[in-house]
Formats: structure tokens, C-alpha cells, sequence
């Protein structure tokens, strides 16, 4: 499980380091010349890469949200259903118990 995260870091990093090397030349060509059509070009390769990145994170976020709400769901209903488990074996144990002891009402006796 590790390696995934460490893949999707290694991904995002070297992205990272992409979009600054595209941001530094912007910055450096808007200094000398003013725009060009690198620098234009370069400006809308960092919105379209930034854009990429932000609808990537939107995605995983949303499934990360909905497998999350999905195993929480499933834990609480194996939770209810170990509880109905454990009192019918309640109910069981002490209507053996009552019959042991003679008892008709179904209820254990105390002493």
C-alpha cells in the first residue's frame, strides 16, 4: 500500500517541478521582451497543467470520500448485526438457564 503513495508523490512532485520550470521562464521572458508567443504559450501550458492537477485531486478526494462512507456503512451494520447476534444468544442462554432451573416464566431466577 505503501508504494502507491509513494508513486502519487513521486507523480505530483516531478508535476511540481514541471509547472516551475514553466513559471520561471515565463517570469524570466515577461522580464526582457514582455509577452511572446513562448511566454503565451507557456502561460496557458501552466493553466492547462494546473487545471489537470486540480481535476485529478478533485477525483481522488471525491473517491476517497465516497470508498471511506462506504466502509464506514458496512462496519456499522456488521456492528448492529454482531449486537442482535450477541442478544439472541443472551435470550437464548437464559431461557436454557430458566429451563434448568425449572423456571416457566422464561426469566432466570436470582438468589
Amino acid at each position: 500500500m505503501w508504494y502507491k503513495t509513494a508513486r502519487v508523490f513521486a507523480v505530483l512532485l516531478v508535476i511540481f517541478f514541471i509547472l516551475l520550470v514553466f513559471s520561471y521562464s515565463y517570469f524570466l521572458s515577461s522580464l526582457h521582451l514582455g509577452p511572446t508567443e513562448d511566454s503565451v504559450f507557456i502561460a496557458g501550458l501552466t493553466a492547462v497543467v494546473s487545471l489537470v492537477g486540480m481535476i485529478v485531486t478533485m477525483i481522488g478526494t471525491a473517491s476517497t470520500i465516497l470508498i471511506g462512507w462506504r466502509a464506514e456503512r458496512r462496519q456499522s451494520e456488521e456492528s448492529r448485526l454482531r449486537i442482535k447476534q450477541l442478544e439472541l444468544q443472551l435470550q437464548a442462554a437464559q431461557h436454557t438457564q430458566a429451563k434448568a432451573t425449572g423456571d416457566k416464566g422464561g426469566t432466570p431466577k436470582t438468589s
